[in-house]
């Protein structure tokens, strides 16, 4: 049996698991944790006092990615201004090719910004939030890490 203190970090597979002290991982840093007993190789890191649980391992070469840094990257979409709120329906006959121009003029890109871990190895990166590559999306072959729910306690 384990002891609970308030500031302990627990992570969740099908259960939750306890890590230690959530006061183990920095900000800014990642902490490597080994879950024996299901094979897990995990890195935790805080960012901007948020806690994040991702697999250690980069897909790429196995690089430890507790052991890379981290940095806020932009994630990027197109929103059209004039069809925010509002389906895309294109009626082609009604709509001229000028319109159709000051539509995309009309498209803002809204850029939020959040924390990814570069890989020590070869640089690969990842967004701690969602595991996803940020070169590269999945639909183009982009590559992911495992990510799992964390919580302090």
């Amino acid at each position: 049996t384990t002891s609970m203190s308030q500031d302990d970090a627990f992570i969740t597979t099908l259960q939750w698991i306890k890590l230690g002290p959530e006061s183990d991982v920095k900000e800014g840093r990642g902490t490597p944790y080994s879950i024996t007993e299901q094979d897990l190789e995990i890195a935790v890191f805080r960012s901007n006092g948020k806690l994040y649980a991702i697999g250690d391992t980069c897909p790429h070469a196995g690089g430890p990615l507790n052991a890379g840094d981290i940095e806020d990257m932009p994630v990027t979409c197109s929103i059209s201004k004039s069809n925010k709120g509002r389906n895309d329906f294109v009626d082609e006959d009604a709509e001229t090719q000028d319109e159709r121009e000051e539509e995309e003029e009309d498209e803002d890109e809204e850029t939020e910004e959040k924390p990814a871990v570069i890989c020590p190895w070869h640089g690969w990166t990842f967004f701690l939030h969602n595991g996803e590559q940020v070169d590269v999306p999945q639909e183009e072959g982009g590559e992911k890490v495992k990510v799992y729910e964390v919580k302090a306690k």
